[in-house]
Parts: structure tokens; sequence; C-alpha cells
């Protein structure tokens, strides 16, 4: 009896602390209302922002600079003191072509795989972006991020605002990174039988150079 009352005690106990971490790791959790980070995110799917420090690739939360009373998610894609630049629908950092590759054409949008790499030992970051099935047109002059800000974009970029209208964004404002998110998979890879999303992912950057 004394064994049993023992093992009991011992999965109360675990019960209890499953319970308690459950519940701290609630608090981080948040649910995705609009399509500003389609296809890596759509509405209805559970994100977990943890206070960490951001780097190139990472997804965070911030303030919307035109609205601080809401906040958005958006990709950070520069460091602070790098140059950005848009030419022939393509980003540019520092003076090289982020990778771009399987294009997927569909209903009037395109939705392309987008690679960021990181020094050796080499890591890459890969996500899918949105765009109009149309000539791309959107250029830009090299801009150089200021010094403490990061250069941030939605993925779904015709139809959301991001640095291209709003510059840097201060370090300060970001109030978590997005580790983990949970939702339904989809058919978006480059195969179709190879969905780039599954029912759970764990979301992370490359070191910053």
């Amino acid at each position: 009896m004394k064994i049993l009352r023992w093992v009991l005690r011992a999965i109360v106990g675990l019960l209890a602390v499953a319970v308690v971490l459950l519940a701290i790791a609630s608090l981080f959790l948040r649910r995705v209302m609009t399509d500003d980070m389609a296809p890596t995110l759509v509405p209805g799917d559970l994100v977990w922002i943890l206070p960490l420090t951001p780097t190139r690739g990472d997804i965070v939360r911030m303030p919307d600079p035109n609205d601080p009373a809401r906040y958005v998610l958006r990709r950070i894609v520069a460091e602070p003191e790098q140059k950005v630049r848009f030419d022939e629908g393509g980003l540019r950092v520092n003076g090289k072509r982020v990778r771009q590759q399987d294009p997927i054409a569909g209903n009037g949008v395109v939705t392309t795989k987008e690679t960021i790499w990181s020094k050796p030992p080499a890591r890459a970051c890969t996500w899918y972006v949105l765009r109009a099935d149309r000539e791309p047109t959107w250029k830009t002059e090299p801009y150089e991020v200021p010094a403490n800000q990061w250069y941030v974009l939605a993925d779904n970029r015709e139809w959301a605002l991001d640095s291209r209208w709003w510059g840097g964004v201060d370090g300060s404002a970001i109030t978590g990174v997005v580790r983990l998110r949970i939702g339904h998979p989809d058919e978006l890879g480059t195969k179709k039988d190879q969905p780039h999303r599954g029912p759970v992912t764990w979301m992370k950057g490359v070191p910053v150079d």
C-alpha cells in the first residue's frame, strides 16, 4: 500500500507540474487574425511567441507603426546597417539577391519560396511569399537599415504594409519572436504530396552574420 500511495502521489505531482507548465506556455500563445503573413501564417493559426532576441528570418511581433494599439507579425529580412534594395520583383541584401525558386501560379497569385543563408557553418531559413501574378514592378533605391533597427517584410507582399513603407523598425519595439505554429497543413510546397506546412511548425531564423 505504501508503494501504491507513493506512486499515486508521484503521478499527481507530475500532473500538477504539467498543468502549471501548460498554463505558463499558454501565456505566450496568440491566434493569427490576418493574412499579412500568408501563406506561412493564416487566420486561425496559433503561434507561440517568446521574448527572445530576434535574428534574420525570424517572424516577430511588434506594434503597427500606423496604429500602435494594434500588434502585427512581420519577418526580419535584414539586420542593422545592412543595405536593402528591390528590383525585378526580387530582394537584395547587401547586394546579394535573396534566393527565389519554385513559383506556383494560380487564381491570380504566385507563391514563391525564398531562402537566406548564414555564414559557415551554413544554415538555411526558407519560407514562402505571395505576390500578384503579373510582371514585378516594385523597385527601390538601396536603403541602409539604421543602427539598432531591423528591416521587416510581410510574406503576403502585395497586400500588407511593412518596412517598404515604414523604414526600419526599432529593436525595442519588437515584443517577441514566433517559435512555433499550430494549424492546418496545406499543399503549397514544391511537391503536391509534400505540404510545406504541417500541423505543427517549428520556426527559427539564421544566426546574425
